[in-house]
């Protein structure tokens, strides 16, 4: 994911109650990618 998709996926998923639980970043050529593993705790 590029930053700009990378921050609209984590607001939406914070928006329903999910978390970053691991993040990386990474370049690939010149280009800067995001990666993150979300979750969410069950009650």
């Amino acid at each position: 994911m590029t930053r700009t998709e990378y921050q609209e996926k984590i607001d939406d998923f914070g928006n329903r109650g999910y978390k970053v639980i691991d993040f990386e970043s990474y370049t690939v050529g010149n280009t800067q990618k995001y990666a993150a593993i979300s979750g969410k705790k069950h009650l």
